[in-house]
């Protein structure tokens, strides 16, 4: 007996065809996984706050003893970071000593900072040769001498200007300032507040798409792009 889903099936077939129906099939069926997924992920919050409840009353319970002189207690009292967050950054084991008294230490684990383009370059967005052109990119910015000396008003006065009148600043940064503007020229302009923010400014790549007003799902991509203009420019330079 023909039900009224297989002719709704039989009309989106006839009226989009064969590819706009499979697309609908696939929806279909993901929006039937999706009470599976959500169960399951309700399941491992739930795991992860009873974890978290028996954690603490250890916890707790060294506090308590270490108040009562149980040095050995003092392991206890550290909070370790995550299994989630332990996976998305680089730590380091370290011995944790208490105030004024040396003789009771621990070990625990300390995130290690690094700097935005060498996480983009351990993650495997960028390259070798396209991390040092970031970090050419950055040093030069650095080396123009307009960081603190001149006010913004007067930026484009002082670099866009013949050198012979641009007495404040020596041979050197006029050089980098040259280097600097030839290399943010090759950037798309609609991408340059993002490129410098995560480069210069050491802003997270979802942070500084939104500051730049772009679609954050394509922040890596862009990115990407940028470095590459940016090698460009760089190779030329270095010729």
């Amino acid at each position: 007996m023909t039900t009224k889903a297989d002719l709704v099936d039989w009309f989106f077939l006839a009226l989009f065809g064969p590819e706009r129906d499979r697309e609908r099939v696939l929806r279909r069926s993901r929006a039937l996984e999706y009470p599976e997924a959500e169960k399951g992920r309700v399941q491992s919050l739930i795991r992860q706050m009873q974890a978290d409840d028996a954690e603490e009353s250890i916890r707790i319970d060294a506090q308590r003893a270490f108040e009562n002189g149980d040095t050995e207690a003092f392991k206890y009292l550290r909070v370790e970071p995550k299994e989630e967050l332990l996976a998305k950054g680089r730590f380091e084991t370290i011995e944790a000593v208490l105030a004024h008294q040396h003789d009771i230490r621990t070990t625990t684990k300390r995130r290690v900072l690094v700097p935005r383009v060498l996480s983009l370059f351990m993650e495997g967005v960028i390259d070798n040769e396209q991390l040092i052109c970031c970090r050419w990119y950055r040093d030069c910015w650095e080396a123009t001498g307009l960081v603190g000396q001149i006010p913004s008003t007067e930026y484009g006065k002082e670099v866009f200007a013949p050198p012979q009148s641009r007495d404040m600043f020596t041979n050197f940064q006029i050089d980098a300032q040259e280097n600097y503007r030839i290399a943010k020229s090759h950037i798309t302009a609609r991408y340059v507040s993002f490129f410098e923010a995560v480069v210069l400014d050491d802003i997270g790549l979802q942070r500084a798409i939104k500051l730049a007003k772009k679609r954050e799902s394509k922040a890596k991509m862009i990115f990407r792009e940028c470095v590459e203009e940016l090698q460009t420019a760089y190779e030329k330079l270095k010729r």
